[in-house]
């Protein structure tokens, strides 16, 4: 089964669950506990660090992100560091804004364009843990599950101790045998601490399990959000490890954060409205030496240097042009 089909049987053949499992009453509540608590987290801005590994070679792979969103108004801001290479993005119910290095400039775009580079595609960090990671790169989110789960039967429920409660879900996804389990942790906003995904092939001996997700959480404020959490997938024997460093959560999200103003780029860079049938410029960032917020190197240091490097250079050249007249 290759990295397609096997998102195929996460997402698709959730809708041929055994019949077979009656609702024994409890999970509707778990259901809208889950998502619930879920969508209590209303606003937030976050560092996060992820660190992909392929089990195979050892290699190891960086990445970091800021994301900050707010849902009552429906705004989300979303960078992705890629070496020493910044992109930013925000999305509002007005405009799409999106900036890579290569461009040198902010595109202002339709609030429902859609990028089709991997750099400007947001994740939603209140559905940690009760995704796989092919799931997660395929960008699921809150709403995505509430859907899924609206859509299929009642899974097996029971309680461990230690506030954790088992999930399972089984059915058939072709000629395999598919058992989705999910842990809620009752006594943590009925979070999900544990994830398994196992599947049983005929006349082929295959790993368990095949997938596997662990969430470490904490109490920021009023809700639980996720610390860290790591995703094992053994199709292509990757494992993924994120950390969270949040900044703030349910607490309102300056404008700024969501506007090119925000993005804390060099001085003079333009933002271009693509959305009139030609590029127009609408404005140009002044400099701000380090304003705004998001990963990486904002570009203050390097902006100081070039001032330096330029403010020299204009002395050098008017003592050059003094000497020169003066010897003629």
């Amino acid at each position: 089964m290759n990295r397609r089909q096997f998102c195929s049987v996460v997402f698709v053949t959730f809708a041929t669950v055994n019949a077979a499992f009656a609702d024994n009453g409890s999970w509707p509540f778990y259901r809208d506990a889950y998502l619930t608590s879920r969508e209590m987290v209303l606003s937030g801005e976050c560092d996060v660090t992820f660190a992909l590994t392929d089990m195979k070679s050892g290699n190891v792979r960086e990445t970091s992100f800021f994301v900050a969103f707010d849902k009552s108004q429906e705004r989300v801001r979303f960078d992705r560091l890629e070496g020493e290479q910044v992109f930013r993005s925000a999305r509002t119910p007005e405009f799409t804004l999106l900036y890579s290095p290569q461009s040198g400039l902010v595109e202002k775009r339709s609030p429902t364009h859609k990028s089709p580079s991997h750099e400007f595609r947001p994740f939603d960090v209140a559905i940690t843990g009760m995704i796989t990671l092919p799931e997660w790169e395929t960008r699921w989110n809150t709403s995505d599950l509430a859907e899924f789960l609206s859509t299929i039967d009642a899974p097996l429920i029971a309680r461990q101790g230690d506030g954790l409660v088992r999930l399972t879900w089984s059915f058939a996804a072709g000629p395999d045998s598919v058992t989705r389990i999910v842990w809620l942790n009752e006594e943590r906003g009925h979070t999900p601490q544990k994830l398994e995904l196992n599947i049983e092939r005929i006349n082929t001996t295959l790993p368990t399990p095949m997938a596997a997700v662990e969430t470490e959480w904490q109490q920021n404020g009023n809700v639980w959000v996720p610390k860290s959490c790591q995703l094992l997938e053994r199709f292509n024997d990757r494992k993924v490890v994120m950390t969270f460093d949040w900044k703030s959560a349910n607490v309102p999200v300056s404008d700024e954060v969501f506007s090119a103003s925000g993005f804390g780029l060099p001085g003079n860079t333009p933002t271009v409205n693509m959305q009139l049938g030609k590029p127009i410029v609408e404005s140009t960032t002044p400099y701000v030496g380090d304003l705004g917020q998001g990963i990486g190197d904002r570009g203050g240091s390097f902006r100081k240097l070039v001032i330096g490097v330029n403010a020299v250079l204009i002395v050098v050249l008017v003592v050059a042009w003094i000497v020169y007249t003066r010897r003629r």
